[in-house]
């Protein structure tokens, strides 16, 4: 996880379009699958997290952005734009309250197909995850699951 593991939250759920034109018919089906959730996230190392996801927004198809605030700064990441960051770090940043864009080295791209293919091999890359995270994001969307549905905190299982 960006911040460390979530160790509770809650959630909400929901779908925006309750219907949609099957593919290649003219016939329209009602959908079953959500379309969009928000959730508050409480970190292991004392953090917060807002989360909204959803494929439904104007302008982004499937866009993945990050925001993480500090006490000595912020960074941001948009994934439309993998080759930047937007960072506010130090004394001059802070006082200009202003986000500056950097270029991400090189050496920081990662080429998941190959990662996951080296990972298989036994090579695994420090910057990709492993079994184990996978197994601890299926809990948190299983406790988002559980939130939306009791509307209740949950803790998650670790």
């Amino acid at each position: 996880m960006l911040a460390g593991n979530i160790t509770s939250l809650t959630a909400t759920i929901s779908t925006a379009v309750t219907e949609r034109q099957r593919i290649g018919s003219d016939e329209w089906a009602p959908v079953e699958t959500d379309d969009q959730c928000s959730f508050i996230a409480s970190f292991a190392c004392g953090a917060e997290g807002t989360f909204h996801i959803t494929r439904c927004a104007m302008g982004h198809v499937n866009s993945i952005r990050y925001e993480v605030y500090g006490e000595k700064g912020a960074i941001s990441f948009d994934l439309d734009h993998p080759e930047i960051l937007d960072v506010c770090i130090g004394d001059g940043d802070a006082k200009n309250r202003r986000f500056e864009t950097v270029v991400v080295p090189q050496e920081f791209y990662l080429d998941q197909e190959r990662a996951f293919v080296d990972a298989v091999l036994g090579k695994r890359d420090v910057y990709f995850p492993d079994a184990a995270s996978g197994a601890q994001s299926q809990l948190v969307l299983d406790a988002i699951l559980q939130s939306a549905e009791e509307k209740r905190w949950i803790d998650v299982k670790e």
